[in-house]
């Protein structure tokens, strides 16, 4: 092999590499999805017992859109759709900060893990 074919395959090889890692670094940053959705609710309304089981199931109604992947089949999900129901549940609950919604919350409490947020506005503002 003469030293132009050396340096000529040396080069191809780099530059498939640095392709290669190029490919694995795109796949990896396209393969993280965060879900958010925004439930907008009156603070005072929201303070009596049916007001917040309203506003419960509203953020439960929020909590599927975020949670469920429709990528991957509801088999694999199931622990993981759980996990993530309550985190974003935990999350919006504690941020709302009403006692009531706190009340329901701790009612239908499960396992704590974060992969997905509900995020609240509130009207009354």
């Amino acid at each position: 092999m003469n030293k132009k074919s050396y340096f000529r395959n040396a080069a191809l090889c780099a530059g498939a590499m640095l392709i290669s890692l190029g490919a694995i670094a795109e796949q990896a940053d396209s393969s993280v999805r965060i879900q958010t959705r925004t439930v907008k609710y009156d603070r005072a309304a929201a303070s009596t017992a049916v007001g917040a089981e309203e506003l419960y199931s509203s953020l439960n109604q929020a909590v599927v859109r975020v949670c469920v992947d429709s990528a991957e089949p509801m088999m694999v999900q199931g622990r993981l759709y759980a996990q993530c129901r309550n985190a974003a549940l935990a999350e919006a609950v504690d941020t709302i900060g009403i006692q009531a919604l706190s009340v329901l919350h701790a009612q239908d409490s499960r396992v704590v893990s974060p992969k997905g947020t509900v995020s609240t506005e509130n009207l009354s503002q």
